[in-house]
């Protein structure tokens, strides 16, 4: 292998996308991607989330047309096998991993059928969390949509591989259907199934700015409950306060968790403390007189001369050792 004219003495060497890169004499040309492609697909069920499959099975490519299969194109998530609805195809690996990865908090809303109605309670364990084999699972709001049948509304940031069913399968309800309606900002709206098409440029802005940063995510400025994306907790004086977050309280009133701040700045812990210790300094100090007179000058004189061992006779006058016995 030769790079720019120069034969390469490791496989392992660093190259940029300007160097040339012969092999064998023959130039090695990097594939161009083109412009990117954002695609919306709503998934029929028997379709896998995958770009190909070794056993010969359907996937979401074919319901791709021809002419915008370009190098790269992968799905954005996953749904299984039986479920439907919306499905992002891009070749934006950025984009992919915001959509994907937790961290950025992108919210997934489906629409749920079950064999039975959830109770408050069940309602209550997924929004605190159910343990499932590989972790514990939450959502971040459930909503019944329907009084006459069980139909539910989930709201996922996470999105671990079947999660909803799993989640359901331990509070005892099976899952009779499963659909994706919504992605951060985007909406499959009246999209047929099996039925594909091109997102807007404001689509593709909206999606965008739903991801949070890793770092806000992080600091817990934009979560609600679990998930990111929620406006921050507000202080005293009505401005967002950047202050970490404790949510070990729970509002059962609502489908997040209370926060309640669990920090002070420095400075205003630097002057409570100040305070504290100024206050208990003027509570034990003793009251002492004032000794000024010539009385409590002479007590004092007759103090020290009395422990040298010297006191003068209160008849005479005259010093006498206090340590020597009369008569020695």
């Amino acid at each position: 292998m030769v790079v720019n004219g120069e034969v390469a003495e490791s496989l392992t060497m660093t190259m940029k996308a300007r160097d040339r890169v012969e092999v064998w004499g023959r130039e090695i040309t990097r594939p161009s991607r083109g412009a990117p492609v954002y695609l919306m697909v709503n998934k029929p069920p028997g379709y896998l989330s995958t770009v190909r499959d070794d056993r010969g099975r359907k996937t979401v490519m074919e319901l791709v047309p021809e002419g915008l299969r370009v190098p790269g194109l992968v799905p954005a998530g996953r749904l299984d096998l039986a479920s439907t609805g919306l499905m992002l195809l891009t070749n934006d690996g950025d984009l992919v991993n915001k959509v994907t990865h937790p961290s950025y908090g992108v919210r997934k809303e489906y629409n749920v059928l079950l064999d039975a109605a959830l109770v408050s309670l069940d309602i209550k364990s997924l929004l605190t969390g159910v343990e499932l084999e590989d972790g514990k699972a939450s959502a971040v709001s459930v909503t019944r949509l329907d009084e006459h049948a069980y139909r539910y509304t989930v709201v996922l940031v996470e999105g671990k591989k079947r999660e909803i069913r799993m989640m359901m399968r331990a509070l005892g309800r099976h899952v009779r259907e499963l659909k994706r309606v919504k992605m951060g900002d985007l909406l499959l709206g009246n999209l047929e199934e099996g039925k594909s098409r091109l997102l807007t440029s404001g689509e593709v802005r909206g999606l965008t700015r739903s991801a949070a940063t890793k770092n806000e995510a992080r600091r817990g400025l934009a979560r609600e409950g679990m998930a990111p994306g929620t406006p921050r907790a507000q202080s005293r004086r009505g401005r967002p306060s950047a202050l970490p977050q404790s949510r070990d309280k729970r509002d059962d009133r609502t489908s997040g968790v209370l926060l309640i701040p669990t920090a002070m700045k420095t400075d205003q812990i630097r002057n409570k403390r100040q305070k504290l210790k100024q206050m208990e300094r003027e509570n034990q100090r003793p009251l002492q007189p004032s000794r000024t007179s010539k009385e409590e000058q002479e007590k004092k004189k007759l103090k020290r001369k009395w422990k040298s061992g010297k006191v003068p006779s209160q008849r005479t006058g005259v010093v006498m050792d206090r340590r020597k016995r009369p008569g020695d």
